[in-house]
């Protein structure tokens, strides 16, 4: 390989960083639909999936979910291309009003050419006790939970799998609201390639 297109190559790493992989298609709803997303209802007479107007700052529409069976985890979730050796990081607003008891988390699944599973990472961020509207919070994969911003795909991974699951009792009227979703790969992941590149070069050629 030339020096120059080495060095083309680290340069691309280090933009890279600021790119992403490859965001969420509709991850803040304003087609006013679920479109590119997919849905797990276990208890259509319990449960429901929609999209309703409102949202945070200057959003027309947000996802609703609401479930009234406990026992049931009721999904929403997206297929993403993904690469080995990357950290999703994985943003998203949320609104939990008054009076819920719902539990929620995040999950990672990543998946190979094929679709086959491979590996796994959850988070749960929210545990309702029946409190205060929490208005919209910021969930931040870097900060949330114990387990969340440690998610390095594995080898093999092509594809990754994103999914909210809700479960618990849910008084009427009390649908938990969610928008804007985002998913990055780790910047200091490619921003080190590039640099561990040029440094290489560098003494390649001292």
């Amino acid at each position: 390989m030339s020096r120059k297109l080495v060095i083309f190559v680290c340069i691309l790493c280090l933009v890279g960083m600021a790119v992403p992989a490859k965001a969420f298609t509709n991850g803040n709803f304003e087609t006013g639909t679920l479109s590119s997303w997919w849905t797990y209802i276990p208890d259509t007479a319990n449960s429901t999936v929609a999209v309703v107007p409102g949202g945070t700052g200057a959003s027309v529409y947000a996802a609703s979910i609401y479930t009234n069976a406990p026992s049931a985890g009721l999904e929403l979730g997206q297929d993403i291309t993904f690469a080995t050796g990357l950290t999703p990081l994985v943003n998203f607003q949320y609104d939990a009003p008054a009076g819920q008891w719902a539990g929620i988390s995040v999950t990672v699944q990543y998946k190979d050419a094929s679709w086959a599973y491979i590996d796994s990472g959850w988070d749960v961020f929210y545990a309702g006790s029946g409190g205060p509207d929490t208005g919209w919070v910021t969930y931040d994969s870097t900060s949330s939970g114990t387990k969340a911003g440690t998610w390095v795909a594995p080898a093999g991974t092509a594809y990754l799998t994103f999914k909210i699951t809700q479960w618990g009792w849910e008084p009427s009227g009390t649908e938990v609201d969610y928008d804007n979703f985002s998913v990055t790969p780790e910047p200091a992941t490619m921003a080190l390639l590039g640099i561990g590149g040029l440094v290489a070069l560098r003494r390649k050629h001292a």
